[in-house]
C-alpha cells in the first residue's frame, strides 16, 4: 500500500469514527429523551391514575367490609345476611373450608381466585377490624 492510500485510509477511519462517536452522541441523546418522557408519564400516572385507582379500590374494600360488619354477630338480621352470603357463595361455586375467616370469603367472593390479593387485601382489612377502624375511617386506614 502506499503511503497516500494508507493516510487517505487513516483519515476517512477517523472520518467514521467520527460519525460513529456523534451518531452515539445523538442516540444517547435521543434515547435519553425518550426515558425522560417515559418518566413524566410514568409520575402522572403514579400522581394522578394510581391515585384514582388506588381510591376506588379502597371504597370496594370499604364496602366489603360494611358487608362483613352486617354478617358479623349473633342478631337475627346478622345471621340473615350471612346466610344470604353463605347460599349464594354455594350457587357461585365457592367451597370454602369451615375455618375460613368471614372477612376472606368476602373478599374471595368480590376479587376471584387470585389468592395473593385476597390474602393481602383480607389481611389489611381483618387488621381494621383488630384495630376497631370504623367503617367510614377504611380507605384513610388502607391509605394510610
Amino acid at each position: 500500500m502506499d503511503p497516500a492510500e494508507a493516510v487517505k485510509e487513516k483519515v476517512d477511519g477517523q472520518v467514521v469514527t467520527n460519525m460513529v462517536e456523534k451518531i452515539n452522541q445523538d442516540s444517547q441523546q435521543s434515547v435519553g429523551a425518550v426515558v425522560n418522557n417515559l418518566i413524566a408519564e410514568r409520575k402522572a400516572w403514579q400522581e394522578q391514575d394510581l391515585t384514582r385507582s388506588n381510591e376506588r379500590l379502597y371504597g370496594i374494600l370499604q364496602s366489603c367490609y360494611i358487608l362483613f360488619q352486617s354478617m358479623n354477630s349473633i342478631k337475627t338480621e346478622a345471621m340473615a345476611v350471612k346466610k344470604g352470603f353463605l347460599k349464594f357463595c354455594e350457587q357461585q361455586g365457592w367451597n370454602f373450608k369451615e375455618n375460613t375467616h368471614l372477612m376472606t370469603k368476602v373478599v374471595q367472593c368480590v376479587f376471584g381466585d387470585d389468592r395473593r390479593r385476597v390474602s393481602s387485601y383480607a389481611l389489611a382489612l381483618r387488621a381494621a377490624l383488630e384495630n376497631k377502624v370504623s367503617n367510614m375511617d377504611i380507605p384513610k386506614y388502607l391509605r394510610d
